[in-house]
């Protein structure tokens, strides 16, 4: 009986078990139902909006329809439109004439700036005024492309006719009017600062004076930059610096170029001091013992003024002054400084030499306007001398 019972309440048990499997089985079938209905009333309420929508714009469609049957308007055509022949904007010829007249204000403005701004010796008369010396001279700038030679103060040889060689003529003339004993027969070449013309002024002078047959003697005095053995093409193993230091006599430092009557006297090796060796007594001797041997112009290309004081001490010794000073570089208030500096140190230039000057810098007719009548006469080689000593520079 208990076996029976057992198995009576097993048989209970499972059958209990299906039921509870087939109520959750109908419990999800019924939560699935009901999400289909969610869906599907979704679905009916797009569908009846969607209709109602259709409706409206279909309804719309037949008003529109109607309405565009209707032929009576108040609508009049007054001007047809049509395409110009030309654009309304941009305006081009107004443009152009706004655009070129802010373009001069603009570049007059730039020009009065930069004129204001500019203190350079742009003219030859302001050379008198500024300084209250004599102008000398005033030298046209040439194109170094134009030219094979090493310096632009050899033109003045090989191209006798030329506009340097006139040019620098006008100085040699000019220079021998300065004084009532004619040109100095000593005379120092300086300027404010470096690359103004100063070397190749003084080389170009020393030509000029040995081209009236006059023993000239060109001497490279800038011991701390010297550039005349470059131009003619001259070693510079011995020169001022060997005599002025003692080490050296005027024979064997003087060396004969290929210009007649020219002899030259390089810088010679750069010393320490350059300033020391020209405050000594040994360059009067020099001049002196060059003078005893026929030397009738004694030329020095001496260093700048501002910011040495070799110039001031060269021009102590020698007395006469030449400055040089180059057209639209040189400011007007460093010329000042330089002239002060002279002038404090008791030396007064003798006249200055306006050099690199174009039409803009000289009302007067430029040398090409007169001479350039003549046949042009080609630059030929640079002269160039071996290492020649001179024995002696009298005078046959």
């Amino acid at each position: 009986m208990l076996a029976s019972v057992r198995n009576q309440a097993l048989m209970a048990k499972r059958q209990e078990n299906l039921i509870r499997t087939r109520l959750q089985q109908t419990r999800a079938e019924i939560m699935a139902a009901q999400d289909r209905s969610v869906d599907f009333n979704l679905l009916k309420r797009e569908v009846d909006t969607n209709r109602e929508l259709y409706n409206g714009l279909l309804q719309q469609v037949k008003e529109v329809g109607v309405a565009g049957g209707v032929e009576t308007n108040n609508i009049q055509v007054v001007d047809k439109a049509e395409v110009p022949l030309f654009p309304y904007k941009p305006r081009l010829a107004l443009n152009a004439a706004i655009g070129l007249l802010a373009g001069i204000v603009l570049g007059l403005g730039i020009v009065f700036l930069m004129e204001s701004m500019d203190d350079s010796i742009k003219f030859a008369d302001e050379v008198e005024k500024l300084l209250q010396v004599p102008l000398l001279g005033v030298i046209p700038k040439v194109k170094e492309k134009t030219t094979n030679l090493a310096s632009l103060a050899l033109l003045v040889h090989e191209d006798p006719r030329g506009q340097m060689a006139e040019a620098y003529r006008s100085v040699r003339t000019a220079l021998q009017f300065s004084t009532a004993d004619g040109a100095p027969r000593r005379l120092v070449l300086t300027s404010t600062t470096k690359n103004e013309g100063k070397s190749t002024t003084a080389l170009a002078l020393a030509i000029n004076f040995a081209q009236m047959g006059a023993k000239v003697v060109l001497i490279d005095a800038d011991m701390r930059n010297p550039s005349v053995h470059k131009y003619l093409n001259l070693p510079n193993t011995a020169g001022l610096s060997n005599y002025l230091s003692g080490h050296g006599k005027p024979g064997e430092i003087t060396r004969m170029s290929a210009i007649d009557n020219l002899m030259i006297i390089t810088a010679g090796p750069i010393p320490p001091s350059p300033v020391d060796l020209l405050t000594g007594p040994r360059l009067g001797e020099l001049m002196d013992l060059l003078e005893v041997r026929g030397a009738q112009y004694i030329i020095f290309d001496g260093p700048p003024v501002l910011g040495l004081a070799d110039a001031i001490v060269l021009g102590n010794q020698v007395h006469s002054v030449l400055f040089v000073a180059q057209a639209s570089q040189t400011r007007k208030s460093h010329i000042k400084d330089a002239f002060r500096r002279l002038r404090m140190a008791g030396v007064v230039p003798c006249g200055v030499v306006l050099t690199k000057t174009t039409a803009q810098n000289t009302a007067y007719y430029t040398y090409d306007n007169y001479y350039g009548y003549g046949v042009d006469t080609p630059p030929k080689p640079g002269p160039s001398a071996g290492d020649r000593t001179e024995p002696s520079l009298t005078t046959a």
